[in-house]
């Protein structure tokens, strides 16, 4: 009864009874019964053997790696790999390394060979490493040598002895990722496993963010990244890629999948994000489709060198992670080529992308339509449980078609999360129009509550970065009495504008802008520099603790001047 009172809404569908949207039932592009490894070496033997698959930046100014050259190292890897007795049963693997050379065959051989991998940040500390160790428990980890030695005392944390593969550097004693890629005769005939479920066979774990804690370890199923990954953006095989993230980063992980599967360029670079190396790179590679996160984006936009570049084929700005405000959209849309267009995505490592602008059209806060197979709900943030129509904002609960495994290890986490019918609760507040677009309004956990009223830190962010000489701004909320006080962490503008700025001109303009309740009583507090993650993503948590230690360090300076 209730799936007949769905109705057509644009690209998808909107029952009134439920307040369930859903998109359309598109079935996926490739078949799910099959190993993510045996996908990709099926498409690397389709395409043309000369077509280029990957670009290493850091190389020969631009080392380009062809379809079948990356196909034999693939194989040259999982052949090697096999004859040291690792396979489908191997119970884990784990991987920490920028975009190297190397990287991709090592993640397509475990993908072909059914072993389980999980990503990891080479921007770990030990504690960081252990932990994760502790989780997923790898037996053989892949890791730049330059890291080694953080790597083997989290591994002696988590009473582990696992052998270590190198990327880069070389070591006396340890075994490297280039002895692997021996010639071996067979590459020709070999066959990737064959997994008994590919829907329960984990391919594998990615890090849940960290922004507000410890990583969690997100489980995919070959049959979840099949379903999800490749059909997350528009992609051809005569695209050329840019991402700056890691593989330890959806965004990274997923622009890996489709830019392989889809016979297209990858332009990698084993560099940290910079708004002059981005120009640089996307003019002259001629990069057609960049994914950068907002913050990165920002960092573009007011990068002078932009106005002189000439990017003819960036056909395609992606933008995600984080929320786009209008004036970012705006300055992105004045400073980039009219050609280009900008889509923005919402989603999250559990779910992959959920929602994504056209490119087009534009709506303030707006972050698109439900992607094929995936359905969306705003319930009500008081109760949990009842379903709100268009307009009402509550938080957003999303279910795909294929869901991810769940947290690895972890079954209460997994179920705090993901409850049995699939809908996982996205922790973020917002609505859907009755044109069916879904907005943003803030993260849950991140809303701040002063003397009972709930602060959007997003809303006071927009504002305050409205004022010249704001760069970037986060706001927090700064532990007091029975209540939080909203402060903010300013980066100023380069130039007069950013120099003239002082705390109190922002707390005046805030105040003049907003109600009682939403003055920064927290203070105000500039900065060079944003606790950034690796894919440039804010870290609020970071941000609060360097206003305390701000906060702490004056009251100190003031009780001992008054000593």
């Amino acid at each position: 009864m209730a799936d007949r009172q769905r109705k057509r809404i644009g690209n998808c569908y909107y029952n009134p009874l439920t307040h369930i949207w859903t998109g359309l039932p598109t079935p996926p592009l490739y078949n799910t019964n099959q190993s993510l490894g045996q996908l990709i070496l099926t498409m690397l033997q389709r395409c043309d053997p000369e077509q280029v698959t990957q670009i290493s930046a850091d190389i020969d100014q631009g080392r380009p790696v062809a379809c079948r050259e990356m196909y034999l190292r693939t194989v040259r890897i999982a052949e090697h790999l096999r004859q040291l007795g690792y396979g489908k049963d191997t119970p884990m693997a784990a991987l920490a390394s920028r975009n190297g050379e190397h990287v991709a065959p090592v993640m397509f051989a475990c993908f072909a060979l059914g072993i389980p991998i999980n990503t990891l940040d080479v921007a770990f500390n030990v504690t960081d490493y252990a932990h994760m160790f502790n989780i997923t428990r790898p037996v053989v980890v892949f890791c730049e040598g330059n890291i080694l030695s953080e790597v083997r005392e989290a591994a002696e944390r988590a009473k582990l002895e696992p052998q270590y593969i190198l990327f880069e550097e070389h070591i006396e004693g340890y075994r490297h990722v280039e002895d692997l890629l021996e010639p071996t005769g067979t590459e020709d005939l070999f066959e990737p496993a064959v997994l008994d479920d590919p829907s329960t066979h984990i391919a594998a774990i990615l890090c849940s963010s960290g922004t507000t804690g410890l990583s969690k370890g997100v489980s995919y199923s070959h049959t979840f990244c099949i379903a999800n990954l490749p059909s997350l953006w528009y992609m051809a095989a005569t695209d050329c890629l840019l991402s700056f993230s890691s593989l330890y980063w959806l965004s990274g992980f997923a622009s890996l999948i489709i830019g392989t599967v889809t016979q297209a360029s990858r332009v990698i670079t084993r560099e940290p994000y910079t708004p002059q190396l981005a120009i640089d790179m996307i003019a002259h590679y001629g990069v057609t489709v960049a994914f950068f996160s907002p913050y990165q984006s920002n960092l573009l936009v007011h990068e002078p060198a932009l106005v002189e570049a000439d990017l003819p084929q960036l056909r395609l700005l992606l933008c995600g992670g984080a929320r786009v405000s209008k004036q970012l959209y705006a300055l992105m849309r004045r400073c980039l080529p009219a050609h280009t267009h900008i889509q923005i995505g919402y989603g999250m490592s559990e779910s992959c992308l959920i929602s994504l602008t056209d490119g087009v059209s534009y709506r303030d806060d707006c972050v698109g339509t439900l992607q094929a197979r995936a359905e969306a709900r705003i319930l009500d943030d008081e109760t949990g449980e009842r379903a709100l129509p268009p307009g009402e904002p509550g938080e957003i609960m999303i279910r795909v078609q294929v869901p991810f495994s769940g947290y690895y290890g972890n079954e209460t986490a997994t179920a705090d999360i993901m409850g049995p019918d699939g809908w996982i609760r996205t922790g973020d507040i917002g609505y859907f129009d009755a044109d069916g677009h879904l907005y943003i309004i803030d993260r849950k956990k991140d809303i701040i509550k002063y003397a009972g009223n709930q602060i959007s830190p997003t809303e006071l962010e927009t504002l305050i970065k409205q004022l010249p000489g704001v760069l970037e701004c986060c706001v927090v909320g700064v532990p007091d009495e029975g209540t939080d006080l909203p402060a903010a962490l300013i980066i100023r503008k380069p130039g007069p504008a950013g120099d003239a700025l002082s705390a109190g001109q922002v707390q005046q303009f805030v105040n003049d802008e907003v109600s009682y309740n939403k003055r920064l009583r927290g203070g105000v507090y500039f900065v060079s520099e944003m606790p950034l993650t690796p894919s440039g993503k804010i870290v609020r948590r970071k941000c609060l603790e360097i206003v305390l230690n701000i906060r702490e360090g004056r009251q100190a300076s003031e009780s001992t001047a008054r000593s």
